[in-house]
């Protein structure tokens, strides 16, 4: 049993009279088990032009992990979202695919981050996008629209309904965006008055002022971006269970990185060496976060270009000319200290490092296009480690021997078992928008009653015997269930979890009968408030499952 914070999850089996069952101590298992843990990695190769590169074999093809070679094992080439086992041929006039062409399974997010990018810079390029969509979209692979403020929120949960994603993409349009709340201010650089105060009085440190200011902006940038990273993480871990390819469109306004002010730094601040290592420790999770669910990022920047200088932009009345200067005779004499703005690299870092592309252009249908092009031709390669869901983080590098051409992928992933993955995406807040799986459960809920300050909440979930698969065992029937309880409060969060695995017995007239349905009781203690629990079996032997939601109010 596992808690967290103020919700506890407990169990006690309802044992129908002809169907026994236990869960005493770890279970064995009931057939052999052969897992064969192929690691997949979408590789992207363009031209220096950006033109997909389609015609590479497997033997084009170097894959090391943690920095040791590795046997590429598959190997599949998908043009115009459609998959083949051969490359193209080299002339472009007898390139045809095969009428028999699997279509590859697409889920693509779009994801607007409203905390860097203003209403009308967003709308924009969300018309732009529409028109796209409106365009080359023929509803054959699903999308989803998600905003960050502060916190994720899904508008549309996936679908290929193409009036769904335009309702969708309606209302993100006006929702509020957040960019000034979050915007680097660099005015002081160019404040006139507290420059003056540095040099007539003694009481004033002008350099201690702007310093200060940069741990404030600094403490502001690590909040906002933190809004991001819980966002990805959220939508990564949801559909971490997925196979699908998974992309993520992020819309933002860049992500200021520079939020210090050289020329007033002092190198042994170890406050500010903190916070920039949390700053990057941030970017790497959302790298890991994305990898571990293999989502590639592709990043749009939908703002328009500002000022390189800021401070020394017309709005700070300043043209960057300081005529007090005291080395005014000196090189570089008469100029403010200059602080460029950096909004780039961070979403590039974190574009590049799943597989993905960023994009500043003030193009943004050319964005979209390239985008679209990228996420219909790729390659995919396989290859099997030599460990199984060590849940350790293992870098990947992929070599491409053909020269002049660009390479994109993941550059690592988390190895986690396919439990390790079900677990996250029962944990995450979207699992409920819909049912999840084929079978058909059923969960009705008793009456509750307090117990030590705390509200027990029976609830008894029940699916078909008919619907499990159960195995001949010395004159019996055998099967295994596995009981998944998550508990979300009313903002979403995830304030409980619980994962039980329970045998099944069974006489062979009872399951010829298969009159009962396998049942199991469980006690939710909960406080007072608005939760939703939901309840998620999986039968262990065919693996399929299905879920129930349930909404309650205490």
């Amino acid at each position: 049993m596992r808690r967290l914070l103020t919700a506890v999850v407990s169990f006690a089996l309802l044992v129908v009279p002809s169907i026994s069952a236990q869960n005493f101590g770890p279970l064995p298992p009931l057939t052999a088990h052969v897992d064969v843990n192929v690691v997949n990695v979408d590789v992207t190769v363009t031209d220096r032009h950006g033109k997909p590169v389609m015609d590479l074999t497997r033997n084009d093809f170097e894959v090391f992990e943690d920095g040791k070679p590795v046997k590429v094992t598959n190997f599949s080439v998908i043009e115009k979202a459609l998959v083949r086992q051969a490359p193209a041929p080299a002339n472009e006039a007898s390139r045809t695919l095969p009428p028999e062409a699997e279509k590859v399974r697409r889920r693509i997010v779009l994801l607007v981050d409203n905390n860097y990018v203003g209403n009308l810079e967003r709308n924009a390029a969300l018309r732009v996008f529409e028109k796209q969509l409106d365009t080359i979209y023929a509803g054959d692979y699903d999308w989803a629209v998600a905003t960050i403020g502060h916190a994720l929120e899904v508008v549309q949960p996936f679908t290929n309904d193409k009036a769904l994603i335009h309702a969708a993409i309606g209302r993100v349009e006006h929702s509020p965006t957040f960019m000034n709340t979050h915007d680097m201010d660099r005015s002081i650089l160019s404040d006139r008055t507290r420059k003056q105060l540095d040099f007539q009085t003694d009481g004033y440190d002008y350099g201690q002022t702007v310093r200060f200011q940069s741990r404030e902006q600094t403490f502001q940038s690590i909040a906002s971006l933190q809004n991001t990273a819980r966002a990805v993480a959220e939508m990564a871990r949801a559909n971490s269970a997925d196979d699908s390819k998974k992309y993520m469109i992020l819309v933002t306004g860049g992500i200021e990185n520079n939020t210090t002010y050289t020329a007033y730094d002092k190198g042994n601040d170890q406050y500010m060496r903190a916070l920039e290592l949390e700053k990057a420790k941030i970017v790497d999770a959302i790298v890991q976060e994305a990898n571990a669910a293999n989502f590639t990022i592709h990043i749009v920047n939908a703002r328009a270009r500002g000022m390189q200088a800021p401070q020394h932009d017309v709005e700070n009345k300043s043209s960057g000319i300081d005529m007090s200067s005291p080395n005014f005779f000196q090189r570089g004499g008469g100029s403010d200290p200059i602080d460029v703005s950096n909004v780039d690299s961070i979403p590039l870092s974190i574009a590049l490092s799943t597989g993905g592309s960023y994009m500043p252009s003030t193009d943004v249908g050319h964005s979209f296009a390239v985008i679209d092009a990228q996420t219909s031709n790729f390659y995919s390669l396989g290859y099997s480690p030599n460990h199984t869901g060590d849940r350790q983080y293992h870098h990947i590098r992929v070599h491409v021997k053909r020269a002049g051409v660009l390479v994109a992928n993941r550059v690592g992933y988390y190895d986690l078992t396919s439990d390790d993955r079900l677990e996250q995406t029962l944990r995450a807040r979207m699992t409920f928008d819909l049912p999840t799986g084929p079978l058909p459960v059923q969960v009705n809920m008793g009456q509750p009653h307090s117990l030590e300050a705390k509200i027990v909440l029976p609830m008894t979930a029940a699916v078909p015997i008919a619907k499990l698969t159960m195995l001949p065992r010395e004159g019996t029937y055998v099967g295994r269930v596995h009981i998944y309880v998550s508990v979300f409060n009313a903002q979403g969060q995830n304030v409980g979890f619980s994962h039980q695995l329970q045998e099944v017995t069974m006489s062979t007239a009872q399951y010829q009968a298969a009159a009962d349905p396998f049942r199991y009781t469980l006690n939710v203690r909960l406080s007072k408030g608005d939760f939703t629990v939901v309840v998620t079996l999986r039968d262990d032997l065919s693996n399929e499952l299905g879920s129930s939601v349930k909404e309650v109010r205490l």
